[in-house]
């Protein structure tokens, strides 16, 4: 590490504290924390970005994505672009609106609206922008909360390309993988379901899930239903079942297991009541001995039973065993 670097950091992590009025050891410190590395180069990129946008780094305003296990670049959040548009003096409202339309996307269980349209007006100009971000173009499926929260992403995603032709802003973290952020992170978290922003609460972001593809339906039917077993049992409960199979399971297969799961948990039918058969008298019964002049093989064949595949073990309530 060139000691310009360190010099550069030093004197950027000197600012921010003094601004927080804080000691820089443990603002910078405090910085590690918040962003989730240590490296210098990372840390000075982050420092930059948020005192040319007069951004806080450690109020959730910037995060760092990690791409194939590595820092990337700093990016904002959706609370950092929040508060850079609501800052601007020539900031003069922004409306969404979600399509009528619905639309079923693969790793979705239910259809999402078509599109968001995000309409942003800025004071001096007589015509808002209006910006479509449509779902099937942005969901990504390897984002636990692109699949968890799809309305809330679309509607950031919109609010973020508004915000950038309305006022011309650089698109950072427009092009991040969100694969691999975790959903607490603030660009994630931001804001809830009632629309009010909040502080975000960091956690280091995660590895990338490896999802399991069923290469048959014999061996999907046998997976989940060692689910369907330990909720019968009592061992597990249904939610856990669906939390593993949401955590574990590809996208592309997650709906047919899960119906496959609310099949075998569904109530059966109970049996019919046996019917009482009239007694048998000498003659049905002499009718049913093989006369001599009877082949043996056309007599019924009492088969050995074959053994059964064992049964897999579910080694945890919310485990499906590999």
């Amino acid at each position: 590490m060139s000691n310009n670097i360190v010099a550069q950091t030093t004197s950027l992590v000197r600012r921010f504290a003094e601004k927080a009025n804080c000691d820089p050891s443990k603002y910078n410190t405090a910085l590690e924390t918040a962003l989730g590395v240590k490296r210098q180069e990372t840390i000075l990129a982050a420092l930059a970005l948020c005192e040319e946008l007069e951004l806080d780094p450690l109020r959730g305003d910037v995060y760092i994505p990690v791409v194939n296990g590595n820092d990337g670049k700093p990016s904002i959040s959706y609370q950092g672009w929040t508060k850079i548009v609501t800052s601007r003096p020539d900031f003069n409202g922004v409306s969404t609106e979600f399509s009528e339309n619905k639309v079923k996307i693969e790793g979705l269980n239910s259809p999402v609206p078509e599109y968001v349209q995000v309409t942003m007006w800025r004071k001096g100009i007589d015509h808002p922008t209006v910006i479509r971000e449509y779902i099937e173009e942005t969901f990504q499926s390897r984002s636990l909360p692109w699949r968890k929260f799809p309305r809330r992403m679309l509607r950031h995603k919109g609010f973020i390309q508004a915000a950038r032709l309305t006022f011309a802003l650089r698109g950072d973290g427009e092009d991040v993988d969100y694969g691999n952020i975790d959903a607490a992170q603030a660009t994630l978290n931001a804001v809830d379901a009632d629309g009010v922003i909040k502080t975000p609460v960091h956690q280091t972001a995660p590895q990338p899930v490896a999802f399991m593809r069923f290469k048959t339906e014999a061996e999907m039917l046998s997976r989940v239903g060692v689910l369907v077993s330990a909720v019968k049992e009592g061992r597990s409960t249904k939610e856990k079942a669906v939390k593993m199979l949401t955590k574990r399971v590809h996208p592309s297969q997650l709906d047919q297991c899960l119906t496959i799961l609310e099949k075998g948990l569904e109530p059966q039918p109970s049996a019919p009541a046996p019917q009482e058969l009239a007694p048998e008298t000498e003659e049905s019964v002499v009718s049913q001995v093989l006369t001599p002049e009877q082949n043996f093989d056309s007599a019924p064949q009492v088969m050995s039973p074959q053994e059964d595949a064992a049964p897999a073990v579910l080694t945890a309530d919310d485990e499906i065993p590999f």
